[in-house]
């Protein structure tokens, strides 16, 4: 079952350290995995991010998660 909690990207910002724009940078060029509900075609999406997909960012930054 996946985590009910969608975190906003100026959430993600804060947990991060990082500004909002470098977020959906990252989402972009697909180092973090964003969650995006798009109501009808031709409209910007909404974007969130899982704590799994912030967590896993977080690992592969800072050396936590090792080649094994």
């Amino acid at each position: 079952m996946t985590a009910p909690l969608l975190i906003r990207a100026r959430d993600a910002a804060k947990l991060l350290a990082v500004s909002e724009a470098t977020i959906y940078q990252l989402a972009k060029v697909g180092k973090l995995t964003p969650t995006i509900f798009q109501a009808w075609s031709g409209k910007r999406g909404t974007v969130r991010f899982t704590e799994a997909a912030i967590q896993a960012f977080i690992a592969e930054h800072t050396g936590e998660r090792r080649a094994g």
